[in-house]
């Protein structure tokens, strides 16, 4: 039986907060994943159990945010891709076509969730 991956666009926590007439807390919307993102941050989340008013103030909110302002986004695979047509250039085009299939066939062949240590 294949496995489906979950679907991304739900709304992950606590699902009961969109009942009509219920409070919502922040701890409705944070889950594990949440969590796990702050530790991987060495983000303290201390912050979360005050006011949201005091956030501004606290100060593991706003080393926190600086932390995640610093983020640099990166397209891994558009840049792989680009770095083995610079290592592996070559002039002919039946060359080319060859590189690009064995990138395609390597990749459906490795998880992509593995790194290089793993490998």
């Amino acid at each position: 039986m294949i496995k489906s991956k979950p679907d991304l666009r739900k709304v992950r926590g606590n699902c009961n907060i969109f009942k009509v007439n219920q409070e919502v807390n922040l701890s409705d919307f944070v889950t594990e994943r949440s969590g796990k993102l702050f530790q991987k941050l060495n983000i303290d989340d201390a912050f979360l159990n005050l006011p949201s008013e005091e956030w501004k103030q606290n100060s593991n909110y706003l080393q926190g945010g600086e932390r995640v302002r610093k983020l640099q986004v990166v397209n891994d695979t558009a840049e792989r891709g680009v770095k083995l047509f610079q290592e592996f250039n070559t002039k002919g085009e039946e060359e080319k076509q060859f590189l690009l299939q064995v990138v395609e066939a390597n990749r459906k062949a490795v998880p992509s969730k593995s790194t290089r240590k793993r490998l």
